[in-house]
């Protein structure tokens, strides 16, 4: 019964009186999600050149709704899952993408190299087998022919192709690394996201983190290279940054979507595809507004 309302409603998506297509747009987006494959079909196959434009417009829409939901869902959920949050990003633009599509392929990436890692005892060591397998077996590597391409944010495309952003490969490498059992985490320095490795005595969630706690720092945008704190506060020195202790500690999994989100809509401008910019910025506003929602509370 739901199907044929909502084709009767398709079936007036051409409509030229406006007033009649605003209806019909407001009451598609109202029913929810189960809407997409029927919009999905009608922006594809249609016969009508403005059924497809305003099939495809609700698409955006009914997908950016969908996305705002899940994302909010994540957040107060307590976030973490970093690799579901970035599965939520990459979502935008495949509606269809399946949760199980992105972890099954760390839990490959894992089952290949868990031993090897074992093997070794020392941190550096071990850091050393991951980007070995990461960076030369697999071939991850940053995209530097297009580094203003929105794909370099979406996580199915980044574990499919092997490039993307100093963003993406920083989550797979980190989402890698805890399935092993390295204590890896992002940290969120101005204008890129790089990796430290804890003292694996102090991954306690009621321990209080000290910029001592940081063994290394590991940047996965230039295939792992082992960076020091002088290295971080040379960087920081260079973009006349404070040498805040929050360049130096782990970030949450909040703000490593936020940086994600952020790159994306710096991608699609870039592109002049100023729709999905728009709503690549209302996402980073929910964010943004829970953030602001916490410092008050």
């Amino acid at each position: 019964m739901l199907t044929n309302k909502i084709k009767a409603l398709i079936s007036l998506l051409d409509d030229s009186d406006e007033i009649v297509y605003g209806a019909v747009r407001a009451a598609l987006l109202r029913e929810g999600d189960v809407v997409i494959p029927i919009l999905r079909e009608t922006a594809s196959n249609s016969s009508s050149e403005l059924k497809r434009v305003r099939a495809k417009d609700l698409l955006r829409v009914a997908g950016l709704k969908s996305v705002k939901s899940a994302l909010l869902d994540w957040i107060e959920d307590g976030a973490e899952d970093l690799l579901y949050g970035a599965y939520i990003v990459a979502r935008y633009m495949y509606p269809n993408l399946e949760f199980v599509t992105v972890n099954d392929a760390i839990n490959k990436m894992w089952r290949m190299l868990r031993r090897d890692v074992k093997s070794e005892q020392k941190p550096l060591d071990r850091v050393r087998v991951v980007n070995r397998f990461v960076f030369e077996e697999l071939g991850f590597s940053k995209n530097e022919l297009y580094p203003s391409s929105p794909e370099n944010n979406f996580i199915n495309e980044v574990l499919t192709k092997s490039i993307g952003n100093h963003v993406t490969l920083s989550i797979i490498y980190s989402e890698l690394c805890l399935r092993i059992g390295l204590p890896v985490r992002c940290v969120s320095l101005p204008k890129i996201l790089i990796l430290c490795y804890m003292n694996d005595t102090v991954m306690d969630e009621d321990y209080r983190l000290r910029v001592e706690d940081v063994m290394f720092y590991i940047n996965p945008a230039n295939k792992g290279t082992i960076v020091g704190r002088e290295d971080i506060k040379t960087f920081l020195n260079m973009h006349n940054m404070e040498l805040h202790d929050n360049y130096y500690l782990p970030c949450d999994n909040i703000e490593v979507v936020r940086r994600l989100l952020i790159n994306l809509h710096y991608s699609y401008g870039a592109n002049k595809e100023i729709n999905s910019a728009m709503d690549i910025k209302s996402l980073i506003s929910i964010i943004d507004e829970y953030k602001d929602k916490v410092k008050i509370v």
